[in-house]
């Protein structure tokens, strides 16, 4: 059975994912750095689908923590055929009045963390000679938003990060891909939500989609209906 790293894997449109790869039959190691939501999903997962899970709870901001989770995965299914970098955080306001601490810890989940997971996964998967990356960034990677600077900054990053491994790796046989949403009904969008006025809450709620149609078009990545390198929209 193939085997698939998800992270952020607890809530949202990473447990979502979760179990639309559950449901294929494909094997699940999932992170999370919510211990409690991680283990409710864990045995959620167990209880209704017929696949093998390893979880770990950590923070994906540290190199070593990330390191240490791909080589136990690898100790214990012997493959790692698709990565999910998934999980993500949103920073609001002007730049000039974002904290540092805030700018830092941001950038390091949304785009290094990604770039670890890619860093440990991909000389497994040239080794196997297959894997697919998919990487979850935004709408706001293509478009950039006031108020949004850092996010949308890290988002950018992490489709240019797409398509150059999508270079990088097409003699290996590894498909990389973006999945960019738009509003999804999700914690996180909800908190964004609240910081904005009642007509743009309007609006951003009328194009709001369900995780579970996110998890869809990584499935349909999976699949291979679309080019590796590609930047794949789902609205």
């Amino acid at each position: 059975m193939k085997v698939a790293i998800v992270t952020g894997a607890s809530r949202g449109i990473g447990l979502s994912i979760a179990k639309k790869l559950a449901r294929e039959k494909i094997n699940l190691a999932l992170c999370s750095k919510n211990k409690e939501n991680l283990r409710k999903a864990e045995n959620f997962l167990k209880e209704n689908f017929d696949v093998e899970i390893y979880s770990e709870n950590f923070d994906i901001s540290n190199y070593p923590a990330v390191k240490n989770f791909v080589e136990n995965v690898y100790k214990k299914f012997g493959r790692i055929d698709i990565l999910v970098n998934n999980a993500g955080i949103l920073v609001v306001g002007k730049l000039n009045e974002n904290k540092i601490e805030e700018i830092d810890y941001l950038i390091k989940v949304n785009l290094l963390a990604p770039i670890y997971f890619c860093k440990e996964v991909i000389p497994i998967m040239i080794k196997q000679k297959n894997g697919i990356i998919i990487n979850i960034s935004s709408g706001a990677g293509k478009t950039g938003f006031a108020n949004l600077a850092v996010y949308c900054a890290s988002k950018f990053g992490l489709n240019g990060l797409t398509e150059s491994l999508a270079k990088e790796l097409s003699n290996y046989n590894i498909k990389v891909y973006s999945i960019c949403p738009g509003p999804v009904k999700t914690d996180m969008q909800y908190e964004y939500l609240k910081k904005l006025s009642f007509h743009e809450r309007i609006l951003t709620k009328a194009f709001m989609q369900e995780p579970d149609e996110i998890a869809e078009f990584v499935l349909n990545a999976i699949k291979g209906k679309y080019k590796s390198g590609s930047i794949i929209d789902t609205i």
